[in-house]
């Protein structure tokens, strides 16, 4: 008797041990893909379309896995995992994955855009010898912009001998074709360029370039501007602002320059 109450608990702990690794190999989610619902992208540059999915039942391994992107309703191939001969000529060599089908990343990346890939596209995934989806439900509808949309900023009022925080802001959706932020010379006691630095936004990556400016009585009537300088050559300059240098308050301005595919807008705060 003592012994098969031994044999019983030895078994009931083997049990517990193996629950968590089948466990492990179960995928309890439905077919479902996570990707925003719109991507904007500038011509000439490239965009990424972030995209995850779940998909029911085990787990696949990579090689049992395809995935397919399309352009309007299945219409034609943008990428293909597994058979690039299946790839609309248009788009060979201009599409990528970003991350493993077999970690539930579909992102993707097309380079080199132009005014045709303006569209809407659709994620598949195939798994080999088990089932096959497409989320014709979620879609992403890319538009592509021929240049950066500006506005002009109101003048800005500046003190003799205040610092002022001058910040110039991109915003783009490729890192691969992040931009350098340029400003222009300008009089001033002291004008100092921070390393440039970047941050992830709702719309993609956010670049920013801070002017550190110390104006002088010569400062008054200089034409600021920050341009855009990306790795294909193209070049977006801001809006000129004029500067006025005409009153002497202890005070700090910060003016703010973001101008992008989505838009520009100004903003000045005193502190």
């Amino acid at each position: 008797m003592k012994n098969q109450q031994n044999m019983t608990f030895d078994f009931a702990c083997k049990s517990l041990l193996v629950s968590p690794v089948l466990c492990a190999d179960v995928c309890c989610s439905d077919w479902s893909a996570n990707v925003p619902s719109s991507v904007s992208g500038v011509s000439g540059l490239c965009v990424h379309i972030p995209c995850s999915f779940t998909y029911p039942g085990a787990k696949a391994p990579a090689d049992k896995l395809t995935g397919i992107w399309f352009q309007g309703n299945m219409e034609l191939q943008v990428y293909n995992s597994k058979h690039w001969e299946l790839v609309d000529v248009l788009f060979l060599n201009r599409t990528r994955l970003l991350g493993s089908l077999d970690r539930n990343d579909c992102s993707l990346k097309i380079g080199l855009l132009g005014s045709r890939d303006a569209h809407k596209y659709t994620f598949r995934i195939e798994i080999e010898g088990r089932d096959q989806y497409t989320y014709k439900d979620q879609p992403v509808t890319l538009s592509v912009s021929g240049q950066f949309t500006v506005f002009l900023p109101r003048k800005t009022r500046m003190c003799r001998g205040v610092a002022v925080s001058l910040v110039c802001a991109v915003v783009h959706n490729c890192p691969d074709t992040a931009p350098v932020l340029r400003w222009n010379p300008v009089k001033a006691e002291e004008a100092v360029t921070q390393s440039q630095g970047w941050r992830r936004v709702e719309q993609g990556w956010q670049e920013r370039a801070v002017l550190n400016l110390l104006p002088s009585a010569g400062t008054h009537g200089e034409l600021l501007r920050c341009s855009a300088v990306f790795p294909n050559g193209l070049i977006q300059h801001g809006p000129e602002c004029r500067l006025v240098v005409n009153c002497t308050s202890n005070q700090i301005i910060q003016t703010s320059f973001i101008f992008s595919e989505f838009g520009m807008e100004f903003g000045m705060n005193r502190l």
